[in-house]
């Protein structure tokens, strides 16, 4: 049940059907019911790289470029050190590096992964 952006969460222990009920032909049913509210949201700061809008044709040329410029010497571990610098600046020069902060909001507690894993199953048995 829901009331608002909170969950009413109900207690199945408590359930309970009325059978004395002299004024009506439904039997009442009651429980016991607490508010689940979400705790604090948290917040999240992760990086990315936005390649959408990167041109993946001069992308594509840049890393030839690098690919042919550096040259294998004599130690193996500085040859890839530089390699890796020089596919790194590219990318922050195509892609850079972008700074955002997430908001996690918790879940109800029913909400755990056995519930997703069959949510995601219904979906895909709508789409057949």
């Amino acid at each position: 049940l829901f009331d608002n952006s909170n969950v009413i969460v109900i207690d199945p222990k408590t359930l309970k059907v009325d059978t004395n009920c002299s004024y009506s032909d439904h039997y009442p049913i009651t429980c016991k019911t607490h508010k689940f509210s979400p705790s604090a949201k948290e917040t999240k700061i992760i990086t990315y790289r936005d390649f959408k809008t990167v041109d993946k044709e001069m992308l594509a040329q840049d890393f030839l470029d690098v690919v042919d410029a550096v040259a294998v010497g004599d130690n193996f571990c500085e040859s890839t050190n530089l390699f890796f610098e020089a596919i790194r600046e590219i990318l922050d020069n195509h892609a850079p590096v972008l700074t955002k902060t997430i908001t996690h909001v918790h879940t109800a507690p029913w909400f755990d992964a056995e519930y997703k894993e069959q949510r995601k199953l219904r979906r895909k048995a709508e789409r057949i």
